[in-house]
């Protein structure tokens, strides 16, 4: 099996006999490798595993896995390979494992990185194949991918495969017409028989018709969408078809000559090019309604245009219907223009070719590394809309790929754009196959892409370019085969479809929806960056809009709302420099440096237009030198300390005071957004000095802010007691004084004039002194530490919670898998077993993203369908590691048929009636854990406390009371490791006397560890003799013994003793010392005689070997 460690058999030991792994009979020939130590895996290769067996600490546990089947008189044949396969239900080839058990053919998809999926996409039985043919194409090229071929032919299903080399072909075609041979069922009498085998066909490339009237190389010709002219292969054929070939080979169109009614041939004077425009009616082959189809040729010389003109007009005059009539011109024009919008993608066709090749070569989706790719990932396309014909179906979209859904904009988006924004979607998890689309129709525009579900809905897609149509194929097709699920959501279709002309079907997530309900939301609530209505745009009337950052402007409102309304242009904001105004109605918006490059807009409310534009394009109204109008100014920004208080830290971020907010980011361009405060909810502004004798002096502006939602966490939050309120702080720190009064009177002075309402606040004024004593303690940050995960096996510190109203608890979390498991302390890497007390099925995530509202620094918001659970790393380069590993995991593990709906499973000792089997099979997970648990007294050096102790495998734990046991949100008071455990002992007589233990003294004892001590009392003696006993056993090395003359009890190193006793043993010494003792010996004592202490050396040694011997042997 690829990618998988079998057991093919056991190494004899030297001395003969059996080895030890063999003789426990645990462990036989077949089995699987799934797990070192704690790393689980399903396909993990050889080299790799036997390097992490080395490299893994002792003692070793390895875990196998044994698939138990009934004996079978005869024995199967299993083999497997990679091919390249054409499933029923698709048209396409795809990557596939070909797997043969018996008389059973499997088809595995790839996994996201390696290895396969768990679950066969299709399931073929030997028994139902009747015939076997082999094909191989000689039309293809020497090396190509579908150049040898095998299918298997039955009543009810036919697969094709494809394989490299001719030596695969006839393995395979070996091992499938024999596999019946050696798989006789039990039920039959019948004498099995192979498949029975057809000769080799061989397909050789067929001679050219003799129907070819013309043939005209390097023509240009303009396309059918994009109007850009490219080099075209034109072959006229008598039958009435004008055929259009890329590079000679690939045909990229086709054009009925009987449907053409006008022939054009026009002379342009400003380029002295001719043009020949050829206009057909053609009808459809699914509604039967007539459509406009124009084809546009480009020729340099009055000779190839004449010639052209002639030969279609006389192919058309013969393929005419009685009736019919055709109109020839030829005339000159000044200049030869055309009505179509031109597009350009920012990605060249050479990197498209070089993307296809890669791609094309790839075996996983994983090793596309869309990650690193993301502006190869979208582009211009047109996109047909259901239920029209001709070119005013296709509508010019911005396509960005994101996981397994396609967004499509109306304009370019941005990085940062949401798909909330998008016009609509298609979810590629439901699109069952990708076709190309088919060149000899005459419906087909030239670069269509078809995404066709299991219910035959149709999305047609053009590219602009032919190398971008086939990067972007090869893309859909690993993505949509990743993700597709069998079980996907099918729908009866509204229209008639026809697979060979990718009519566009009606759906639900892609048809017209004016004021859909999402977008509906967009401008839900009053937001001063998103703004809408009717201006005049440079003297013209339009209908424009400003969202997220983007300023777009519409023919009609309608063009806005609905799905299928083109933009005419957008313009993002953050290329704006300056906003003045010109009149009381009217102000200009000045882009790039060029002063002369400006836009005037005249509407009514100018002041809320310009702020809309001011705040998305980092910049601040405020009224002009002269007074008597507005103008954009820069805002007060800079690098400032920021208090982190919920790891209290200072770090460096970029602060900028905008008209209505204040943002905090990593950096001044392109920054991530870390906190973003509304000015209109600051409610007060206070400013203090800290001061310490062994610290330098700092300042401190700190920002009272009020969040009616709810409380913000990890910020100072104040509660009132009817909790309507919550207010929080955001600290900002700084080392001068001057600096920071500054910051404080712009902040005020933005906080009056965003919210009139705010002359209450009072004005920031006295700097109060604060000693550092008083304050927690926190440190400045230069440098953030390098922070990295371990790919399939990453823990860290996180804060996290899963409501709003909740607080944020530091948990130990550990990715295994597609889980992450919560823990309440750090779990080490040889760690046994440990109480896990929630777990999160990434199967279920649908996003992570980062929060800037109301939350900590580098807060992350995991989705799933029902609920969202924010989590708080500890710096921003592990806020990035764990986004890219839950995103990661997210890809490898939602693949076909893997999405739960509930993802989220935590630990309430209150709650465990609402998930009645996950929270039992939780709570058992934590007893099985639990070794010992009682309620106990600590000493703390002055009293003694009541705690619930808890000892698990490895560690004992202090909880408050006992219910925290299976409560996952109180903390742990303490946790102790029982590795780090020196000795257990009973007291001492003036331990007895300083803890007070009175007359029960023999139930108290005490754990040492190597720097303190911990003193315990338990209610009985008997309970206290089996914990001190427990962990010793936990510890591995100690071992509790009782001293006979005193009566106390107290651990013995056993570890430590056994050394000591085989420094007694006499093993072969150094040459070196062998040679010095001998001749010592031989100075000391007669030859022959030993003296003394090696008499009582070896006497002691053998007495140490008899008791090792009398413990083996019994």
């Amino acid at each position: 099996m690829d990618d998988a460690i079998v057991v093919k058999g056991f190494r004899e030991p030297a001395d003969g006999g059996v080895g030890l792994a063999e003789a426990t009979g645990a462990i036989k020939v077949g089995d699987v490798l799934v797990c070192i130590q704690d790393h689980a895996f399903s396909n993990l290769a050889f080299d790799a595993a036997v390097a992490e067996i080395h490299a893994a600490s002792r003692p070793l546990t390895l875990r196998f896995s044994r698939l138990e089947v009934p004996a079978a008189k005869h024995q199967q044949r299993v083999a497997q390979g990679w091919v390249l396969a054409k499933e029923p239900a698709t048209t396409r080839c795809r990557m596939r494992l070909l797997q043969l058990q018996g008389a059973m053919v499997y088809l595995y998809k790839p996994g996201m990185h390696n290895g396969h999926q768990d679950r066969p996409c299709v399931t073929i039985s030997l028994d139902d194949v009747t015939d076997i043919r082999a094909v191989h194409d000689k039309r293809k090229t020497p090396g190509d991918a579908k150049e040898f071929g095998l299918t298997l032919e039955g009543h009810t299903q036919l697969l094709t495969f494809y394989v490299s080399r001719p030596a695969e072909l006839w393995h395979w075609m070996d091992l499938l017409k024999n596999a019946p041979l050696f798989e006789k069922k039990k039920s039959t009498s019948l004498v099995a028989t192979t498949i029975p085998v057809h000769p080799i066909m061989v397909i050789e490339q067929p001679p050219k018709r003799p129907t070819i009237v013309l043939e005209g190389v390097n023509v240009l010709k303009m396309g059918d969408l994009n109007p850009d002219f490219e080099v075209r292969t034109l072959v006229l054929h008598s039958y009435g078809k004008l055929a259009i070939f890329k590079d000679n080979d690939v045909r990229v169109g086709t054009l009925r000559c009987e449907a053409i009614q006008d022939i054009s041939l026009s002379k342009s004077k400003a380029d002295d090019h001719w043009y020949l425009e050829l206009i057909a009616q053609l009808p459809s082959t699914t509604t039967g309604h007539q459509f406009r189809r124009e084809v546009v040729l480009k020729f340099d010389s009055e000779q190839q245009g004449m010639k052209w003109t002639r030969a279609i007009e006389r192919i058309a005059r013969q393929c005419l219907l009685p009736g019919d009539d055709l109109d020839v011109t030829i005339d000159a024009v000044d200049e030869w223009t055309h009505a179509h919008r031109r597009l350009r993608n920012d990605v060249s066709d050479a990197e498209y070719r070089t993307l296809q090749v890669e791609w094309s070569s790839s075996r996983h989706l994983g090793d596309l590394k869309l990650d690193e790719k993301e502006t190869l990932t979208q582009g211009w396309f047109y996109v047909k809309k259901p239920g029209v014909l001709g070119r005013e179906a296709y509508h010019a979209r911005y396509i960005v790929l994101r996981e397994n859904v396609l967004y499509l904009y109306k304009y370019q988006a941005r990085q940062e754009s949401s798909g909330e924004m998008c016009a609509s979607t298609i979810d590629l998890s439901e699109i069952q196959d990708i076709i190309d689309g088919n060149p000899s129709s005459v419906e087909t525009m030239e670069y269509t892409i078809q995404l066709k579900t299991a219910s035959n809905v149709i999305f047609t897609i053009v590219a602009l370019t032919h190398a971008q149509k086939e990067a972007w194929l090869m893309l859909l097709v690993w993505s949509a085969d990743y993700y597709y699920k069998e079980t996907a959501w099918s729908l009866t279709p509204q229209l008639n479809h026809s697979t060979s002309t990718g009519e566009h079907m009606l759906r639900p997530s892609f048809e017209s929806n004016p004021q859909s309900s999402h977008r509906g939301s967009l401008w839900q609530g009053e937001s001063i960056s998103n703004i809408r209505g009717w201006i005049e745009l440079n003297g013209r009337r339009v209908y424009a809009c400003i969202l997220q950052g983007v300023f777009s402007y519409f023919e009609s409102e309608d063009d806005l709302d609905s799905e299928w309304g083109d933009v005419l242009a957008a313009l993002p904001l953050d290329e704006v420099r300056r906003v003045y105004s010109t009149s009381d109605t009217s102000f200009e918006v000045v882009l790039g440096d060029d002063i002369d490059n400006a836009i005037a807009v005249a509407c009514e409310d100018i002041k809320k237009w310009m702020l809309s534009i001011c705040s998305c394009c980092h910049l601040v109204l405020s009224k002009n030198a002269l007074g008597n109008g507005l103008e954009s100014q820069t805002p007060n920004e800079g690098w400032v300390w920021k208090l982190d208080p919920l790891f209290q830290v200072h770090r460096k971020r970029y602060v900028c005071l905008k008209n209505h907010e204040l943002q905090v980011s990593t950096a001044p361009q392109h920054g991530r957004v870390l906190a973003t405060v509304s000015l209109d909810h600051i409610v007060n502004l206070f400013m203090s000095k800290v001061t310490g004798q062994k610290t330098k002096d700092y300042y401190q502006l700190t920002l009272q802010c009020a969040a009616a939602a709810a409380p913000s966490p990890g910020h100072d939050t104040i509660m009132d007691d009817d909790e309507e309120e919550a207010l929080y702080t955001l600290s900002l720190s700084f080392f001068d004084e001057d600096e920071m009064k500054e910051w404080a009177q712009d902040i005020y002075q933005g906080v009056t004039n965003a919210n009139p309402q705010a002359a209450s606040l009072p004005p920031p004024t006295s700097v109060a002194v604060f000693p550092q004593d008083l304050m927690k303690t926190s440190s400045f940050q230069e440098t953030e530490p390098p922070y990295a995960l371990a790919v399939g096996n990453a823990r860290g510190w996180l804060y996290y919670r899963t409501a709003p109203k909740q607080r944020l608890r530091r948990r130990f979390f550990v990715q295994y898998g597609s889980e992450l498991s919560i823990y309440k302390h750090e779990l080490l890497p040889d760690e046994p077993s440990a109480i896990r007390y929630g777990v999160i099925d990434c199967r279920a995530l649908l996003d992570v993203h980062f929060v800037s509202t109301n939350c900590p620094e580098n807060a992350m918001e995991l989705e799933f369908s029902t609920t969202t659970l924010l989590i708080v790393p500890e710096s921003d380069q592990a806020a990035m590691a764990w986004r890219t590993l839950l995103l990661d995991v997210k890809r490898t593990f939602n693949g076909a048929n893997n999405r739960i709906d509930n993802g989220v499973l935590i630990s309430r000792s209150s709650t465990f009636a609402s998930q009645k089997e996950n929270e039992t099979l939780l709570r058992t997970q934590i007893e099985s854990s639990v070794r010992f648990a009682a309620n106990m007294q600590e000493w703390d050096g002055s009293k003694w406390v009541a705690n619930y102790f808890v000892l698990t495998g490895s560690r004992l734990l202090v909880f408050s009371l006992a219910v925290h046991l299976y409560d996952e949100d109180p903390d742990l008071l303490s946790t102790y490791t029982t590795k780090q455990i020196t000795q257990v002992r009973s007291l001492t007589a003036d331990e007895e006397a300083t803890c007070d233990v009175g007359a029960s003294s023999k139930s108290a004892f005490v754990i040492g560890f190597a720097k303190s001590k911990l003193v315990l009392k338990c209610e009985t003696v008997d309970l206290c003799l089996q914990l001190m006993r427990l962990l010793c056993h936990s510890n591995g090395k100690l071992e509790l013994k009782q001293n006979a003359a005193t009566g106390t009890w107290g651990s013995v190193n056993r570890v430590a003793s056994l050394s000591r006793h085989s420094s007694f043993l006499l093993p072969n010494p150094p040459p070196a010392l062998a040679t010095a003792a001998a001749a010592a010996a031989e100075k000391e004592m007669p030859t022959g005689r030993p003296s003394r202490r090696a008499s009582m050396q070896r006497r002691t040694s053998e007495l140490i070997q008899r008791q090792r011997t009398s413990f083996i042997v019994p």
